[in-house]
């Protein structure tokens, strides 16, 4: 079992979290968008979903860097040359240095980066409220904290570019003359979480040097 928790669980865990939370927030985009155009009214407990979602997902980077932190010390505490890394040998803070700079300056970085997004975005809303639908902005925080660290750098300019292309279109082609960033936020995600399944985005962009 404690193989399995410091080998496969830990490896999957954030990545079958994250997809949950991606179809959820799909599904739950979609649906709107649905009704919207059956000009039905829009269920009051998406907003409690937009809400909570946030929090769930700041409570997950948390649970899953204490997991890490905790099969970390497990490892070196089995193992004959790295316990002597750990008390009595070494002064605790040397571990917990350790793991604050390999596991929770990550999320420390993920969660500050996304809320500092929130809020850009809850300060557009007040001077250009037509870019964005009810609980868009909302949106936007569960795309950046979904999108994780680093791949809140990638995230961030690719919502604008395509914003900037679905725009085009729509002028070009439908003649509306604005675009809210709900579908450029689903399109991002969608985009930094499969390629980072796949691949790996931040150093095709050569950005390796923000990864913890």
């Amino acid at each position: 079992m404690s193989e399995f928790i410091i080998g496969p669980f830990i490896i999957w865990l954030p990545k079958v979290f994250l997809g949950t939370a991606f179809v959820l927030l799909f599904f739950v985009y979609a649906a709107e968008n649905f009704l919207e155009r059956k000009g039905k009214a829009r269920p009051r407990f998406f907003n409690k979903i937009y809400r909570l979602l946030p929090i769930v997902l700041t409570f997950f980077y948390v649970f899953y860097a204490s997991i890490e932190t905790i099969a970390q010390y497990y490892v070196w505490s089995h193992d004959s040359f790295s316990k002597l890394f750990l008390p009595p040998h070494q002064n605790l803070s040397y571990f917990l240095f350790y793991s604050f700079g390999r596991f929770w300056l990550n999320i420390i970085l993920a969660i500050t980066a996304s809320f500092v997004f929130y809020f850009l975005l809850k300060f557009l809303r007040k001077y250009r409220e037509r870019f964005f639908k009810e609980g868009e902005t909302e949106l936007g925080l569960i795309s950046a904290l979904i999108s994780g660290w680093p791949g809140i750098v990638i995230f961030i300019p690719l919502v604008f570019v395509i914003t900037v292309i679905l725009s085009t279109i729509r002028l070009t082609v439908f003649k509306l003359k604005t675009t809210t960033l709900g579908l450029p936020f689903i399109f991002s995600v969608a985009v930094i979480f499969v390629w980072s399944l796949l691949s790996d985005p931040i150093s095709f962009f050569h950005l390796t040097v923000l990864k913890i």
